[in-house]
């Protein structure tokens, strides 16, 4: 079974500097890998707590159990359910709103099932489905009664799947552009606006091989189209990333990032792009490359070779451009403009050895080959952008991430506090470091803070490894959560070397 060891520290266990602030370490769990249950991950839901799911290692029957564990925002464990799933389902997607988990299972049949917990009592709700087996699903988010999952076909088409995750009721909604080939469409990704009550998807179509087109189509919460407008193509751009915000009645702003290479998985630059109705009333595009701030993250003779180039190219009459993945956040609205945030990334590869053996008239041949495996993403900074009303770049900034944590998906690492005074509050974890920053409305870095979280469990703990992730939870507490390999040489009682998940919740006073 499980093991479970907790530490609550009444005092000042740790602490560092964030603007004015104190923090403190309330409270750590620690819960031994490697035992009965894999796949840890949590769900934070304000005063109401968090909820921890796993799944057993092992089936029983044919079926593996799903567990939930409720906490309090003591991090005291109020209540536990279980959920028996076939083992021939996996977990495919899984979102989450202020009040609820939502987790959707599918096997390759296309037998489906959506599981509901829910935070304030963790109350289960299941529901049973049945989909097209040829279908590829991701994505899910939630409004109100639905669920919605982004789906592809192989032979081509997006569709956009929702579930009513109180009595199961499925649809299917073919995404559809007028007078363009459905399999030419595709669903690169939605996003739901719960203010009001609305879904966008965000479609590219391939009009050649060497062009593409970008389309917004606006959905109710009825799953119905409501609007489908194409993005004006200033200089004929490739839109990656897109996230919308609304401004009034069929107002919205969409920033995002775009690529002048059609086939590009990173981007060159951001965009901003103002709408009314299905038309659009300004859409400014911005480089990378031209940015003040954007290669400041970067050691000086790196960018001192990258303004060379740039020069070099200008005076040839030749464009340069440097190119990014960006992870974006949602934009974040302020008193005269708007906030872009990108986490920028590049996937890394390493190369394995193996061996093969083949038999040639009775005698064996072995021989030894490399092959290139993905290594997961290595974030390396982020950008804060800052634009006017009339989508103006008034600032930028850049600072260094470089996590030691490498995700094998695209994930967000900095945890966005919210506005205070005119200063937007930013966070991320990172091993055992946590690093906070304070940047105000015109573009100053005015706190940069890397401290060491010293809550271990046992005296003579020292991390050797750890994957770590900050999440802002209620009030001023966040929560510090991830896995850890800690090895002890003074506490006799304990092994010299164990593997943890842990949970630390944070107080800044």
């Amino acid at each position: 079974m499980r093991k479970i060891t907790f530490l609550s520290i009444a005092c000042f266990l740790a602490a560092f500097q964030w603007t004015s602030a104190q923090v403190s370490t309330e409270k750590r769990l620690e819960f031994e890998l490697k035992d009965d249950y894999v796949g840890e991950s949590i769900y934070t839901f304000g005063e109401e707590g968090l909820i921890m799911r796993s799944v057993s290692q092992r089936s029983d029957g044919g079926n593996r159990e799903w567990k939930f564990d409720l906490y309090d925002t003591d991090l005291e464990l109020d209540k536990t359910k279980s959920v028996e799933m076939p083992k021939s389902y996996y977990s495919d997607e899984t979102t989450f709103s202020d009040e609820r988990l939502h987790t959707f299972f599918r096997d390759k049949r296309g037998n489906c099932k959506l599981v509901t917990a829910e935070a304030k009592n963790l109350n289960i709700i299941e529901v049973e489905g049945k989909m097209n087996r040829k279908l590829y699903t991701s994505q899910l988010a939630v409004l109100g009664d639905f669920c919605y999952l982004k789906a592809t076909k192989k032979s081509g088409g997006a569709f956009l799947i929702s579930m009513n995750w109180k009595n199961g009721e499925m649809k299917t909604i073919p995404v559809t552009i007028s007078g363009v080939n459905a399999k030419k469409i595709q669903l690169k990704n939605f996003q739901v606006l719960k203010e009001s009550n609305e879904i966008f998807l965000y479609a590219q179509v391939a009009v050649s091989k060497k062009k593409t087109e970008s389309y917004i189509i606006r959905l109710n919460d009825a799953g119905e189209i409501v609007s489908t407008f194409k993005l004006s193509r200033k200089g004929d751009y490739n839109y990656l990333a897109i996230t919308a915000y609304k401004l009034d009645q069929d107002k919205y702003i969409f920033t995002g990032t775009y690529s002048s290479k059609f086939t590009a998985l990173s981007s060159d630059g951001m965009f901003i792009c103002k709408t009314e109705g299905d038309e659009i009333s300004q859409l400014e595009v911005y480089r990378f490359i031209d940015l003040d701030n954007f290669l400041d993250f970067m050691p000086k003779k790196s960018r001192s070779k990258i303004e060379k180039k740039k020069k070099k190219m200008a005076d040839k009459n030749r464009d340069f451009a440097i190119s990014y993945q960006l992870a974006v956040h949602n934009i974040i609205p302020v008193e005269d403009g708007f906030i872009f945030l990108g986490e920028a990334f590049y996937p890394t590869y390493r190369t394995e050895t193996y061996t093969t053996t083949s038999f040639v008239n009775g005698h064996a041949t072995t021989t030894t080959q490399t092959r290139t495996v993905f290594d997961g993403y290595q974030y390396t900074h982020a950008l804060v952008a800052k634009f006017n009303d009339e989508c103006e770049l008034a600032w930028d900034v850049c600072f260094k991430m470089y996590s030691i944590t490498k995700p094998f998906y695209v994930k967000k690492f900095i945890s966005v506090s919210g506005m205070e005074e005119d200063e937007l509050k930013l966070v991320f974890a990172d091993f055992d470091r946590i690093i906070s920053m304070t940047v105000d409305m015109e573009g100053d870095i005015s706190q940069d803070k890397e401290s060491k979280v010293m809550d271990k469990e046992k005296v003579g703990d020292k991390t050797l490894y750890s994957s770590t992730f900050i999440r802002h939870w209620y009030d001023n507490h966040y929560l510090v959560y991830g896995t850890q390999l800690i090895k002890n040489k003074e506490d006799k009682s304990v092994k010299k070397k164990r593997s943890v998940f842990f949970m630390t919740k944070l107080a800044y006073e």
